[in-house]
């Protein structure tokens, strides 16, 4: 394809197949994002470690070349609110970065990917760790189809569709009926319930939520769930 008819949009499958190659992502997405900004190119990782299951989620800004750098690279360092690493990827068919330009992204924190044509990308700088806000984090998890483990802290899919936000086909609803929830976690599901207490100690949910409901949720896996409620349906 023509660099003069490339569109930033044919670019995102090409930079999202490789981040999940390069990167090791078990899941990625494209053009995802909250109220607060949609993100280019998205990946979770879950990191190695036999004592946890740090997941890190990797965000990507997709450029044409076209626009100033600086810009750019904003763009790419606002997602940190998101993500545990933020990078811009773009499309440089000719000339690569320049030590200047490696300079001011290792000055904002952000990582380059030079991407030379549809089928040619390369790492150019590796991206700092950031502490992202952890419930922006989330959220975006969820726009991808994924939810985190309460107990273990893994994320897990919620949905084997995600047509929407509450596509919770791999997920049983916490209820007064514990032998359908038992069955349901042994046929692999896991879990989603409603803490009052956290609604309790939310002293903004009465003004955000008015009709009395509890709107705090979170979830457990199916190995958790497994633990939690009981094996086998037993």
């Amino acid at each position: 394809m023509a660099s003069n008819r490339l569109k930033e949009r044919h670019l995102y499958v090409v930079v999202e197949r490789w981040a999940g190659r390069h990167f090791g992502c078990f899941a990625t997405s494209v053009n995802t994002g909250t109220t607060y900004g949609r993100v280019d190119v998205v990946g979770l990782r879950q990191t190695p470690g036999d004592h946890s299951a740090e997941t890190d989620l990797i965000c990507i800004e997709v450029k044409r070349g076209k626009d100033p750098l600086l810009k750019a690279m904003g763009q790419a360092y606002g997602y940190s609110v998101y993500g545990n690493y933020s990078y811009l990827a773009d499309y440089r068919p000719d000339a690569p970065f320049s030590e200047v330009e490696r300079g001011l992204a290792e000055q904002l924190g952000v990582g380059l990917i030079r991407v030379r044509s549809t089928d040619a990308v390369e790492l150019v700088s590796t991206a700092p760790r950031s502490v992202p806000v952890d419930d922006f984090k989330l959220q975006l998890a969820d726009k991808m189809g994924y939810v985190r483990c309460t107990i273990c802290a893994t994320f897990f899919a919620r949905s084997e569709t995600n047509k929407s936000q509450f596509s919770w086909d791999l997920l049983t609803k916490d209820q007064d009926n514990v032998r359908r929830m038992k069955e349901a976690i042994s046929d692999g599901k896991g879990l989603v319930y409603w803490p009052a207490d956290a609604s309790a100690n939310d002293r903004t949910h009465d003004k955000r939520h008015r009709d009395g409901r509890v709107y705090n949720r979170r979830f457990a896996c199916n190995t958790c769930a497994r633990i939690f409620v009981g094996k086998n349906g037993e």
